[in-house]
């Protein structure tokens, strides 16, 4: 009988100049109430890295956040995975503790076949409660290679102020 064996993505955090960066698949592995015990607020996450959120990760961070009110998280970088989860689930942002600082769109053109990540900021690119204010600069005929009212939907959401 072959040995079965645990092949479940983990989850990396590496600390450097006051950031935190996530790397890896957030799931039930992780344990936030170690991860955000005696950490002082506002926490700066990198969120980059990070490829896949699965159902009982994103509860396991909802529920630790819950348990811990006092802090803020300011999210940067964020990866199409974490902008889903965003959109998706308002208890990611769970009342109002978590701010997006930046987050990255993809682009594509259907002509030339070129796509391009584009990193898009608070206060340049976009405002909470308004949305977009002024579009990235992208190749000529690139559009979102999503749907625009979907993707930027937690745009629309209360943030921290």
């Amino acid at each position: 009988m072959p040995t079965l064996t645990n092949t479940m993505p983990t989850l990396t955090v590496t600390e450097k100049d006051d950031k935190f960066f996530f790397e890896g698949t957030i799931n039930e592995k992780f344990d936030f109430d170690h991860f955000f015990s005696n950490k002082l607020s506002p926490l700066v996450l990198n969120m980059n890295g990070v490829k896949r959120i699965n159902s009982v990760g994103v509860r396991g961070w909802a529920a630790a956040l819950t348990r811990f009110p006092y802090l803020q998280l300011i999210l940067e970088e964020c990866s199409r995975s974490v902008v889903d989860q965003c959109n998706l689930l308002p208890e990611f942002m769970v009342n109002n503790q978590v701010r997006v600082r930046s987050f990255f769109a993809h682009y594509y053109s259907e002509e030339t076949g070129e796509e391009q990540r584009v990193l898009l900021e608070e206060g340049r690119h976009f405002i909470f409660g308004k949305g977009i204010i002024q579009e990235p600069e992208v190749g000529e005929g690139m559009e979102l290679d999503d749907i625009p009212k979907k993707y930027f939907n937690f745009l629309t959401l209360e943030q921290p102020q």
